[in-house]
């Protein structure tokens, strides 16, 4: 499969490059989610999958004068999707840099 264009209402060359670019990198990303979900041996999209992190949400903190980002705690099927993309070690608090 490759990207169907359609006509989009941006009206700068820069503005369609960039929607384009956004769209290749999005089926890039669902592509290798696909591959990844596959070589696990895991039944689902990669769609799907993605649709299971719709719960993890993020709250941003600041405590002390420092900023801080910290998620909902991720469910059993979050988890073990982030371990087969490689972030099995998810850190639930992060700073900004």
């Amino acid at each position: 499969n490759f990207i169907k264009l359609r006509p989009i209402r941006h009206w700068t060359d820069l503005r369609v490059k960039g929607h384009v670019a956004v769209c290749v990198m999005a089926y890039l990303i669902e592509s290798i989610l696909d591959n990844l979900l596959t070589q696990s041996k895991i039944r689902m999209t990669a769609r799907r999958a993605l649709g299971l992190f719709s719960s993890l949400t993020v709250v941003k903190l600041n405590l002390a004068g420092k900023q801080l980002y910290k998620t909902t705690q991720p469910t059993e099927d979050q988890l073990e999707l982030l371990r087969i993309i490689g972030l099995s070690k998810f850190e639930r608090i992060l700073t900004k840099t």
